[in-house]
């Protein structure tokens, strides 16, 4: 039994993460989903394994002794066609108290967020958020190459996943390359999670190492030049490091804030990230059936993003089975930016409908 709801909110490109708790506004909850955006630079996206910054990146090298695997479909600019319910009520969703909730939808059944009532779910919304920087991330002192691994970088979010009581769970939000730090963090403290919630992100499975999901992505881009743009890749100057930092130039900035207001963009902070390629290609790094594989996941998708297109979000979703799939409709990869309202009321309903279920203690045969 749980006394409160939390959100972690984790935004892993130069961005914030954070925790959403206890009930107050929509408002606040609003504002502070737009907080943990506020030192983004990017989609994040995997960098190519080059050793020089280059004017025509290109695709991620095939990590060593790794067997080919199916490539996924090309990259289209519309999604594939997906049967879609009714839209969601201007109602609230009920208190969790009096609710008993199914906890899985099939991917065939995404759920349209559509809100038209301002006081939707106030009582509900506003859960406590604590607002993180990732390692060399927002304001966070650390430089990328003092980095070697995806656990350096989400050290911050594993400080916090830490000091949680046993008897606490959070909801883990990861948007964009923010997905591989959750699924970090679930493997973990699965115990402690109660549902991990992908935003229009890299999502990995527990088949492969977690850098088969950018092999992939790499294969379906028809091409690496004109995707990756003004993009600077670069090396360490130490031999030794295997890091391969890069830096998202305006035009692909662009890209990534497309519907977003023009003001959001400009105040932008801009830092070198990594993708940690050498370390996700590692078989220790490979996430388990039994930890990560046990946690409940939901995919938010966005109709319009151009950095991680539809086709290949809804490809992410079939290859790991993902059962509770949410679509913003007219969203680019910055959702928290081009819609906020939206967003909010997708992840607090989220989070309702899966604290709800566990509040009932109903049990579950699958977990996704």
């Amino acid at each position: 039994m749980y006394d409160h709801v939390d959100f972690d909110f984790t935004e892993c490109f130069d961005e914030d993460c954070g925790v959403y708790e206890s009930p107050s506004t929509l408002e606040t909850a609003q504002n502070r989903a737009a907080q943990t955006n506020n030192q983004a630079t990017g989609a994040g996206l995997a960098a190519a394994n080059s050793s020089q910054p280059s004017a025509q990146p290109a695709g991620f090298p095939a990590p060593a002794g790794q067997h080919q695997h199916p490539e996924p479909p090309p990259i289209t600019s519309q999604p594939p066609p997906i049967a879609e319910p009714p839209p969601i009520t201007s109602q609230p969703p009920p208190t969790p108290q009096n609710t008993t909730t199914n906890p899985t939808n099939t991917s065939q059944n995404q759920q349209p967020i559509e809100p038209q009532n301002s006081e939707l779910g106030r009582e509900h919304a506003g859960q406590r958020v604590t607002v993180l920087d990732l390692a060399a991330a927002g304001i966070n002192p650390t430089k990328i190459f003092e980095l070697h691994s995806l656990r350096d970088y989400t050290d911050s979010l594993i400080q916090l996943m830490t000091s949680i009581p046993d008897d606490e769970k959070v909801v883990l939000v990861g948007h964009s390359l923010g997905g591989l730090s959750i699924a970090l963090v679930t493997e973990m403290f699965p115990q402690k999670i109660d549902v991990a919630v992908f935003l229009t992100a890299f999502m990995p499975d527990s088949r492969h190492t977690p850098s088969f999901i950018f092999d992939q992505f790499m294969a379906s881009m028809p091409s690496a030049e004109e995707y990756w743009l003004d993009a600077e890749f670069k090396s360490s100057d130490d031999p030794n490091d295997t890091i391969t930092s890069f830096l998202f130039g305006p035009r692909f900035m662009s890209k990534l804030y497309k519907l977003s207001p023009p003001e959001e963009l400009a105040m932008t902070l801009k830092r070198p990230s990594s993708m940690f390629l050498e370390d996700l290609s590692r078989p220790e790094s490979k996430l388990s059936e039994e930890k990560y594989g046990s946690v409940r996941r939901v995919y938010v998708m966005c109709d319009e993003d151009e950095a991680i297109p539809p086709a290949f979000q809804s490809w992410v979703i079939k290859n790991d089975e993902v059962k509770e799939v949410r679509m913003l409709k007219h969203a680019d990869h910055m959702p928290m930016f081009c819609m906020p309202k939206q967003l909010c009321y997708c992840l607090l309903e989220i989070a309702l409908k899966h604290y709800a279920a566990n509040s009932d203690d109903s049990p579950t045969s699958d977990p996704n």
